[in-house]
């Protein structure tokens, strides 16, 4: 587990989705260095959907559109951003690593964190009848349950169809 006090440089990440504990994909962080801190809040309204076939969640790089996304305040080393880069898509331009603003509800203070946002994505995203999140869960009564199985490098194209615009 990464200290503050390591002799490498520490990240603190924002985790709104399926990486937050009790969520599909928080097995994915249990070879790598994080340590959980808190919860937290984002201080800017973002659009947190549910999209694609596979039932993935997004944080929309729509800054102040939408509600105030709670997560989960976590601090990685550069070998755990190397493997959420690869794991979010970034070089394939699906997710965007962007610095956010969050409060940490545990101290109340407020930390610029990393965090995996969908930018230049299909407009018809929000529309009315776009269900806007404040707190994913995996589990809701809007969508069906996200597809794990489904969601893989292999489909990764079908996902980033879905969402990014042209």
């Amino acid at each position: 587990m990464p200290s503050e006090n390591s002799q490498k440089p520490l990240i603190k990440a924002f985790f709104y989705g399926t990486l937050k504990r009790n969520e599909p994909n928080f097995d994915q962080l249990s070879n790598l260095n994080v340590t959980f801190l808190s919860e937290a809040v984002t201080v800017d309204k973002y659009p947190l959907i549910i999209a694609s076939d596979f039932k993935i969640p997004f944080m929309l790089n729509k800054k102040g559109y939408g509600k105030n996304v709670h997560g989960e305040l976590y601090l990685i080393d550069e070998e755990a951003k190397k493997f959420l880069d690869e794991f979010e898509g970034v070089h394939q331009n699906l997710y965007t690593d962007l610095t956010i603003d969050v409060i940490d509800k545990k101290s109340n203070q407020i930390h610029q964190v990393c965090s995996y946002l969908l930018d230049n994505f299909k407009e018809d995203l929000l529309n009315e009848n776009t269900i806007l999140f404040d707190n994913y869960s995996s589990k809701n009564k809007y969508h069906s349950e996200y597809e794990k199985c489904a969601d893989t490098p292999e489909n990764s194209q079908i996902v980033y169809d879905a969402v990014k615009a042209s």
